[in-house]
C-alpha cells in the first residue's frame, strides 16, 4: 500500500474517514480507513493513517458503525418476478411501433 497522499502522479486524493466504529474483517478492529479514489487503501488508528497520509481530507463520521467496501448488492425475490412482470417500451427499447409490438407480445 502506498504511503503517500497520492498511489502515483495524477492519481486519486486519498481520504481518511474516522467512525466510532469500523468493522473490518480484522480481529482487531480499526477506527478508521483511508481511500484512494474510489478504493479502500488502508485501515488501522486515525493516528496512524494522518502519518501516512498528511494532507488527506479527515471525514469524521462521528457515532457511526461503518463497515467499508461493502456493497449490499441483492434483491428479493418478489420485487424481481414483479420486475419480469414490466415492458420496457422507452424510446432506446422500443424506437418504433413495430419494435414495441414485438415487446409487448413477448
Amino acid at each position: 500500500m502506498p504511503d503517500t497522499d497520492r498511489a502515483s502522479p495524477g492519481s486519486a486524493v486519498a481520504r481518511i474517514f474516522a467512525a466510532r466504529k469500523v468493522i473490518t474483517l480484522s480481529p482487531d478492529g480499526c477506527g478508521a480507513f483511508a481511500t484512494l479514489g474510489d478504493r479502500v487503501a488502508a485501515l488501522g488508528p486515525l493516528a496512524e493513517l494522518r502519518e501516512r497520509f498528511p494532507s488527506a481530507e479527515v471525514v469524521d463520521l462521528g457515532d457511526t458503525v461503518v463497515t467499508p467496501g461493502f456493497n449490499d448488492a441483492h434483491m428479493h425475490l418478489v420485487t424481481a418476478a414483479e420486475d419480469l412482470l414490466h415492458v420496457d417500451l422507452s424510446p432506446a427499447s422500443a424506437s418504433t411501433s413495430a419494435t414495441a409490438l414485438d415487446l409487448l407480445r413477448r
